[in-house]
């Protein structure tokens, strides 16, 4: 009822200012045709994706990094601003679509001669996934599954994540 659709606007307008995704409904329209906008709203398809990256293992101590895709996109830790190089130790998937793949490398250019980790995304996440520890051999839970491949250890040395999104 009411008060389902107020805690709706609620998370909305969290998350908007968290991944600058603005609602496009107009204030103007009737009660019913604002109300299915907005809850219409709450998983957008421009709203692809949302990962956050912890300095500790576990989703513990400091954010490193905050990061909202849309589409397929790479980020270079040691370039972007706003991400810690070679900090994050752990991650949360906040959500993300089935589908999706999400790699994180040692290397900066996204080489696989050094330590990197591949996740596949099995089914739409919509509620946050902690992944403990980028160094687990095999990753497989009802939500990813994913494979470490080691060199000398990725836990504090993040410094490229990449994401592709499955469009089809």
């Amino acid at each position: 009822g009411v008060l389902a659709f107020i805690v709706v606007l609620m998370n909305l307008n969290m998350e908007s200012q968290a991944s600058s995704f603005v609602p496009h409904c107009s204030w103007t329209s009737t009660w019913k045709a604002w109300k299915e906008c907005i809850q219409s709203q709450a998983y957008s398809p421009s709203k692809r994706g949302h990962i956050r990256m912890w300095e500790g293992n576990g989703g513990t101590q400091d954010q490193t990094c905050n990061l909202v895709f849309t589409g397929t996109q790479e980020w270079n830790f040691k370039k972007t601003g706003g991400c810690s190089n070679d900090e994050a130790r752990s991650f949360q998937i906040l959500y993300a679509e089935a589908g999706t793949q999400i790699k994180f490398f040692d290397n900066p250019d996204g080489k696989k001669s050094d330590d990197w980790l591949w996740i596949k995304v099995k089914q739409d996440i919509t509620s946050p996934v902690t992944i403990n520890t980028y160094e687990g051999n095999i990753i497989h839970n009802p939500y990813v599954r994913g494979r470490f491949y080691r060199k000398n250890g990725l836990d504090g040395k993040v410094s490229r994540m990449e994401v592709e999104v499955d469009d089809w």
